[in-house]
């Protein structure tokens, strides 16, 4: 029951920060795993700690209404993160492959390969 001011209101962010870190990434030429990195890192919002806040802060029928921010913005942030980070990763843009079937991509750390092959080339 509430209007779609709220819905793009507390969506925003995310999808805007999201989009603003690719671009100042790109004009920065950073490497392309690390403008996933940022990008990430600037759309990632601790909503736990909001929900805290909320609970302390609020009471009845304006707690309902402050619980409704962090928890839409954490749907949010799970369904955008989760299509950009796919996107990223077939577009190779970060150090999985992105021919690798994706049950191994999510079970490999390829920071940790990355290192190996540094560390036999030294």
């Amino acid at each position: 029951s509430r209007d779609w001011t709220f819905y793009v209101g507390v969506s925003a962010p995310c999808v805007l920060g999201l989009l603003i870190a690719n671009v100042v990434t790109t004009a920065l030429q950073l490497k392309k795993p690390e403008r996933v990195t940022v990008s990430i890192e600037c759309c990632y919002q601790n909503t736990g700690i909001a929900t805290s806040v909320a609970l302390t802060m609020f009471q009845g029928g304006d707690l309902a209404d402050a619980l409704g921010v962090p928890l839409f913005y954490g749907l949010v942030e799970a369904v955008v993160l989760g299509i950009y980070c796919i996107i990223a990763w077939k577009c190779n843009w970060t150090k999985a492959p992105a021919k690798e079937s994706f049950c191994t991509m999510i079970g490999t750390s390829y920071e940790i390969i990355y290192a190996e092959v540094a560390e036999k080339k030294d």
